[in-house]
């Protein structure tokens, strides 16, 4: 009878620059008071069995008359809907809509059935920056996080998010964490039942 060995697997980091395909869509756009749009890309990256969610998310300015004027919403909704090569977007009334000015009513709907791929894809065709972050309080881990920059898996890409990353890096945008986790508070056993073991 024939030995059964484990396959080696080469180690894999999921922190970086990592090669990543788009699974899905999830639109948490209204459900929150900090952001007009926010919808969520979930993302798996290669030899990962796992996603993780990246959040692109802003406001929407307007005018006195309802119109749309600008805000950071819309520069990062086209960012990431020129990498996915969807030409939809927001039209002046601040409601989705295609190419082609026929409304969108499901903006969820729409990018999973035309830019989403299955989980058990094996084509890696985007880029991003996954991240641990600073945690927010003493003692917490850190989490994985995705900054919210997708660009097509190629140099031109690769080096787009890179450039992104150092910017943000040398701005204080990005927290990175790169150490340890800072320990909790010490205990004072003395004040506890525990305080005899």
């Amino acid at each position: 009878m024939a030995l059964f060995k484990p396959e080696q697997k080469e180690f894999t980091s999921f922190t970086g620059l990592c090669e990543c395909a788009v699974v899905g869509f999830e639109n948490k756009s209204g459900q929150f008071d900090f952001a007009d749009v926010l919808i969520e890309v979930e993302l798996k990256q290669r030899d990962s069995d796992y996603t993780r969610k990246m959040s692109v998310m802003g406001t929407i300015e307007k005018d006195a008359n309802g119109v749309v004027t600008g805000g950071n919403a819309i520069t990062r909704i086209y960012a990431l809907f020129s990498t996915l090569g969807c030409g939809a977007g927001i039209n002046l009334n601040g409601e989705w809509e295609d190419e082609n000015g026929d409304a969108i009513s499901d903006i969820e709907d729409y990018l999973s059935s035309r830019f989403a791929q299955s989980k058990d894809t094996t084509n890696y065709d985007k880029t991003a920056y996954f991240y641990k972050e600073i945690p927010k309080a003493p003692g917490k881990p850190p989490y994985v996080k995705v900054m919210p920059l997708l660009q097509n898996n190629d140099a031109k890409g690769k080096a787009a998010v890179e450039s992104s990353v150092k910017w943000r890096k040398d701005k204080g945008y990005l927290k990175e964490f790169t150490g340890s986790a800072t320990p909790a508070e010490p205990v004072d056993l003395a004040d506890l039942a525990l305080d005899n073991l």
